[in-house]
Parts: C-alpha cells; sequence; structure tokens
C-alpha cells in the first residue's frame, strides 16, 4: 500500500496498544487513590506515562518524516542511526534549510563514529569476511581519500545483498523488504536502490551529491569524490547491515501474523519493561565504566614486572603462539573472531594449518601492546620459526577485540566477554 507508513509497522502499533492500555490501568489506579482505596500517589506515573506517549508519538513518527524528507537526497532512516541526529536533521530541514539539515547527518559519519559502526559489521556474518577491506576502506575515508573509498563500498553493498538474497542490491527486482523493520519498509531500502541506480548515460565533470552506482562505477559520473557522496555511501552500506541482520533473524513478511491476546499483551508489556528497565541499568552502568577507562601505559622493555595477566590481550595471544608451537590449529581457529559454526571453523583451521604447519615455532617475544579503545588493542609479536634451510624471524601484529556474550564488542573485562583475533595475523 502506498500510504503505508512505518508508524503503521506492527510493532509501534502494538506498543501504541501497550501504551494506552497502561494510561488506562494508571487512570484507574489514580481514581481509587482518590476515593481513598489506594494510597500510592499514582500522578508521577501519570505523567512518566504521558512522556512515553510523546517519545512514542516521536518515534513512531520521525522516521517517516525522514524518509519524506530526505529520501529524494539520497538518505533513509535504518534502525541503528542515531536517533538524535535523525530527529535534528528533520527539525532543521523542516524550517527551509535542508542543506545545514544535511551537514549534520554528513558529520555525523566522523572518526569517533565510524570506528564503532564499522566494529558492528562484526555482528553480521556476510559482513564478516569483508571487514579487513571495510577497515581500508574507512580510512581511505577518514584521510579523504573519497575517490577510493566509494567504489569499494558501493561494491560492498552489492555483495552482501547478493550473499542474501542472491540478486545484487542493484540489480533489477531485489526483493529489499524486511517485516516490522525501518530499513526494511517500502519507502526505506527498496527506493534507496532505485534513486542510486539510476540510469547515467552522458560523462560529465560536474560534482554529484548522491552516490549513483552506474555513473561510478562505470566511469560516467566523474565529480563524485566528495564527502557528501561518501558520507551517503557509508549510510547506505549501514542501513544493509541492519536489513542483513533482520534477515538472518527470519523477519519475512508475515501478513498472517494474528496479534496476542490482551492479557499476553500485558503480560508481553510488563516482561518488556522489566528487561528494558534491566538493560537500562546495565548500558548505564557501561556508559560509566567506559567513561572511567583509560588505556595502559607498558613499556616492556624497562618494566621489569610486566608479565601477562589474565584477561588481557597479550595473554590470549600469548595461548594462541603456545597453541602454534603444539599445531593445536583447531583451538586457534576457535579464537579467531566469530567463527560460529563447526564447518567455519575446521576451514579456518585448514587455513592457519595450510599457513603455520611449514613454520614450526621456536620462541616468541611480545615487542608492543597498544590499547587503542576499550574494546580493541594491538599486540606487536616478533616470532622465530624453522624456515625451509634456516631459522628466520617474523614480526606479526594481532589485532585483538573483546567481544561480549551476543558477539558485539564490548568494554574489556565486562562478564562473559573474550579476547578474539580480528585480523588474519598468520
Amino acid at each position: 500500500m502506498k500510504d503505508k507508513k512505518i508508524r503503521d509497522n506492527p510493532s509501534m502499533v502494538e506498543m501504541n496498544k501497550k501504551i494506552v492500555g497502561l494510561e488506562g490501568i494508571l487512570k484507574i489506579s489514580g481514581f481509587l487513590e482518590g476515593i481513598g482505596i489506594l494510597k500510592k500517589n499514582s500522578s508521577d506515573k501519570l505523567t512518566q506515562v504521558e512522556e512515553l506517549k510523546r517519545q512514542m508519538d516521536e518515534l513512531a513518527n520521525i522516521p517517516d518524516r525522514f524518509n519524506e524528507i530526505f529520501l529524494p537526497y539520497g538518505w533513509i532512516a535504518y534502525e541503528s542511526m542515531n536517533f538524535d541526529i535523525m530527529k535534528q536533521a528533520v527539525d532543521i530541514a523542516t524550517n527551509g534549510k535542508i542543506d545545514d539539515a544535511e551537514q549534520i547527518l554528513v558529520n555525523y559519519y566522523n572518526q569517533e563514529n565510524m570506528h564503532w559502526l564499522l566494529l558492528r559489521f562484526m555482528g553480521v556474518p556476510q559482513f564478516r569476511p569483508r571487514y579487513e577491506l571495510l577497515q581500508k576502506a574507512c580510512q581511505d575515508y577518514l584521510s579523504e581519500r573519497y575517490h577510493a573509498c566509494v567504489p569499494v563500498v558501493l561494491m560492498m553493498i552489492d555483495g552482501v545483498v547478493n550473499d542474501i538474497g542472491q540478486k545484487g542490491f542493484f540489480a533489477e527486482g531485489t526483493d529489499l523488504s524486511a517485516w516490522d523493520t525501518i530499513v526494511g519498509h517500502e519507502s526505506g531500502l527498496g527506493m534507496l536502490a532505485k534513486i542510486l541506480t539510476k540510469s547515467r548515460t552522458k560523462m560529465t565533470t560536474e560534482t554529484i551529491l548522491i552516490p549513483y552506482r552506474n555513473g561510478i562505477l562505470h566511469g560516467r559520473d566523474i565529480g563524485y569524490d566528495n564527502k557528501v557522496v561518501a558520507a551517503k555511501a557509508w549510510a547506505a552500506l549501514f542501513a544493509v547491515r541492519d536489513w542483513a541482520a533482520a534477515q538472518n533473524n527470519g523477519q519475512k513478511k508475515d501478513e498472517e501474523k494474528k496479534p496476542e491476546g490482551f492479557f499476553e499483551q500485558i503480560k508481553d508489556f510488563a516482561n518488556s519493561l522489566k528487561e528494558m528497565e534491566e538493560r537500562k541499568k546495565y548500558f548505564e552502568g557501561l556508559g560509566e565504566r567506559i567513561s572511567k577507562w583509560q588505556a595502559r601505559v607498558i613499556c616492556i622493555e624497562n618494566d621489569k614486572k610486566f608479565c601477562c595477566e589474565e584477561g588481557t590481550p597479550e595473554k590470549e595471544v600469548i595461548t594462541i603462539l603456545e597453541d602454534w608451537k603444539e599445531k593445536k590449529y583447531g583451538k586457534i581457529a576457535q579464537k579467531v573472531m566469530r567463527f560460529g559454526a563447526d564447518v567455519q571453523i575446521k576451514k579456518m583451521a585448514g587455513r592457519i594449518r595450510a599457513e603455520l604447519e611449514a613454520k614450526p615455532l621456536q620462541t616468541y617475544k611480545i615487542l608492543e601492546i597498544v590499547d587503542e579503545v576499550p574494546a580493541v588493542s594491538e599486540v606487536k609479536v616478533v616470532v622465530e620459526y624453522q624456515g625451509n634451510t634456516s631459522m628466520e624471524n617474523e614480526i606479526m601484529v594481532f589485532r585483538m577485540i573483546y567481544e561480549g556474550k551476543d558477539g558485539d564488542p564490548t568494554l574489556r573485562g565486562e562478564p562473559g566477554g573474550s579476547w578474539k583475533v580480528v585480523n588474519q595475523f598468520f
């Protein structure tokens, strides 16, 4: 249906129903308090419900407004997009300052935000083999080499979608819907694909502000080398990431799904409130711990007390090196980030064996440890192994990420997490 909005998504509608139900219950409690049956004051709760309704209206309407305003300019709303940035852009554009609004969006994709956005790719299987290439493209972007990163990002968009749907993002007729999502709504990714695949038949050197795939990859739009085009390409890729995650979770269109009964809704709502409160407390605590985090200053040569403590990235690197010594390639494979299925681990173990079996490790020494951010450290090691005719030395860099229970990077030391190798050190 053409007029169907994101706010009409089943989850949005269901949440509104639950909020209305909660308001009714609290009004009843307020009435009972007024006649002296309940002694506990409920007015504060009613105020909280009104604020919750206001927030829900905002959350439901802003994505629709965003797509209405910014889709023609090559932007769409998606689940992991910063909501405050989305709202700010809508507010500014509504006041007639579309250029200023676009600049807000472009500036969001800065060094700090790109670092964390990039790490989120590791939570989606189709992105993991592409991660190192995307890191290079990101470095090009942050170094203002837009001519280099834009084609790579466009190719990754096409490749990931093809992995999931057997047709590329830019192919005609590709289904880019995802049931009950923002990114997969009919005003979202599918409409963006139509804009980005616009036919570009003439060569032009004029500056463009939309990453037209055909014009760029076929050498017709020469003027794509700018930050606006690059930021929009990255934004489209992050949107594809959310779409891919939804597809992997089985969020196919399901018009036959029926709403649950009233009592089930109340039960689910109560459980959701409890879960949200617990998660809120956890993330508030996590944010506080992150704000207090400081990188370690480690001088290995001069620090006579230096040792690899349990739970540190360097301790995990030592474990990997010892596994190399003992030819336990399967154990090394398990320490490579997010290789879930056994067949994948076995395949990785075979690759590691092919690389390391002919290099029997003899000795090793840690040269440097750099804590980059709360979830990432690099450990530089010099190794000595038996070559074909003599002993050989080689410097290896292990890029370590602390992975939480959900598979996403998290603050080092969080319960249930572990250090994993991201780069192929071998």
